[in-house]
């Protein structure tokens, strides 16, 4: 009760931020452990979050910053042991529904206010708002809200920024819709000049949280796009999916931890250095629920008992399994 009357009302910004997020860490690590959110608890903490949301007197960029929950190695580390990241996401997508829902007429407002009725700047108040926009965007999608999805691809086809076009891309990474992959594959088709860009399409085929992401990133290893002799390439898709993909690469059957061995292995031999940062992946599996903690040690063993692997991969692979 105390963190929700500080989400409320503290005047210190920086303390109301803090409360929002030691509530939400303590609700989720509850729902994680139990597997099921408590909705109540749920709704009371998007309740509070209501109060900052309508408050004009706020900046919308700190909004923004109140409505986005722990991440889920934030919160994997909170828990510290027996770490089941599937949970974890379950857990915080299920949180964030229950936001979307209570605050669902809040949330529209937002996203059909404009951020701005003038040509796009970067200045901070204009990329404040669009902060903000997208932000209760992204929440109203992950509710399969129809209109947001719309909005959302409205957004993508209508943008005048690179920001508005990446964060509708990013928003439809997190979903299993069928326009994810349309729109991916418009992105490619419009920007595969630029080597810039496809980084971040490549890093975009990385992040959707599903077992499926496993051979859709393999078969992307193999696309045009995509070089294992290019560290950027290498970086963009696989260290995205290895270190901002925690359901992905945690997979139970190990096939993710798989993938990235073979990853490993070949760039050893074309850039050491790149595949020993790379093997910095697997240093949290201690952490793991024991299934997939055998799994990463096993696939830790398999590389470094190689025989011909590099001084730098061997050593990381060995300090790791310390």
């Amino acid at each position: 009760n105390d963190l929700l009357f500080q989400m409320k009302h503290d005047r210190d910004l920086f303390n109301r931020w803090e409360a929002a997020q030691t509530y939400a860490v303590r609700l989720l690590v509850e729902a994680t452990k139990a597997e099921e959110l408590d909705e109540a608890e749920g709704a009371k903490f998007a309740t509070a979050l209501g109060y900052t949301l309508r408050d004009e007197m706020l900046e919308p960029a700190f909004i923004a910053q109140m409505l986005n929950l722990p991440g889920e190695s934030d919160l994997a580390r909170e828990i510290a042991k027996n770490v089941d990241p599937s949970a974890v996401h379950r857990s915080r997508l299920a949180l964030n529904k229950v936001i979307a829902t209570t605050l669902e007429g809040d949330f529209h407002h937002v996203i059909n206010t404009p951020a701005s009725n003038a040509a796009y700047s970067p200045n901070a108040v204009d990329a404040g708002k669009r902060t903000l926009h997208n932000t209760a965007l992204g929440l109203l999608v992950a509710a399969e809200n129809p209109d947001a999805i719309e909005c959302l691809e409205s957004q993508y086809h209508l943008a005048d920024n690179m920001t508005d076009v990446m964060a509708a891309l990013r928003i439809l990474s997190q979903t299993e819709l069928p326009l994810r992959a349309v729109l991916l594959n418009h992105f490619y088709s419009k920007w595969k000049s630029d080597h810039l860009v496809v980084d971040k399409w490549l890093m975009l085929n990385a992040l959707p949280p599903f077992a499926a992401t496993v051979g859709e990133v393999s078969d992307l290893m193999r696309h045009e796009a995509f070089s294992m002799k290019n560290p950027n390439k290498v970086r963009a898709l696989i260290g995205t999916f290895a270190s901002a993909n925690p359901v992905a690469f945690n997979q139970p059957d190990g096939t993710g931890y798989d993938l990235v061995l073979e990853t490993i292995l070949t760039l050893d031999k074309i850039n050491p250095q790149v595949a020993a940062r790379l093997t910095g992946v697997f240093k949290s599996w201690r952490a793991l629920e024991t299934g997939r903690k055998e799994k990463a040690q096993q696939a830790l063993h398999r590389l470094a008992d190689r025989p011909d692997l590099s001084q730098d991969t061997f050593e990381i692979a060995t300090k790791s399994l310390e």
